[in-house]
């Protein structure tokens, strides 16, 4: 059965199922309760009221699933967002620590290096060590906003 077939008869469901409880009360009330004899005055107002809360509790549920939905489909893109962040993070961050780790090496063999080398070396060391620092603020900030976004969206 396709998605609106169901939704037709889930609303249909609905509205019978709400006018025949409107009715069943009705009957209590003019009947049981007051004692009076049955009119088919005394249940039109009733069932159209109960047609009319059917309508309304019908239009509800079907938002209600349309709405669950759209956010299944949000956290799934989310999911695949904050999957994207952290390949850039890792991309960005690898050859960058490992110009900083290949540095670090040639400079603890610095007695085979002359002054010039050795100070070049050292600013490329420092330049690499502000970039990770960089990255790890800013990536770090953004993961933490992705986490709290995903974690106030999926609750």
């Amino acid at each position: 059965m396709n998605n609106n077939r169901r939704t037709v008869l889930t609303y249909l469901l609905v509205c019978f199922s709400s006018a025949v409880a409107v009715i069943i009360f009705a009957y209590i009330q003019y009947a049981v309760l007051l004692k009076d004899p049955f009119r088919v005055s005394n249940y039109i107002i009733p069932t159209l009221v109960g047609l009319i809360f059917g309508f309304l509790l019908s239009k509800i549920f079907i938002l209600g699933k349309k709405l669950k939905n759209e956010r299944d489909i949000i956290l799934e893109k989310n999911k695949r967002i904050r999957s994207f962040t952290g390949t850039i993070v890792h991309d960005l961050k690898n050859p960058v620590s490992a110009i900083h780790g290949m540095v670090g090496l040639l400079l603890e063999k610095q007695e085979s290096l002359d002054a010039i080398s050795a100070e070049f070396l050292t600013l490329i060391q420092q330049s690499a060590s502000d970039i990770l620092e960089k990255y790890n603020g800013l990536f770090g900030t953004t993961l933490f906003i992705l986490t709290l976004y995903f974690n106030t969206l999926s609750n």
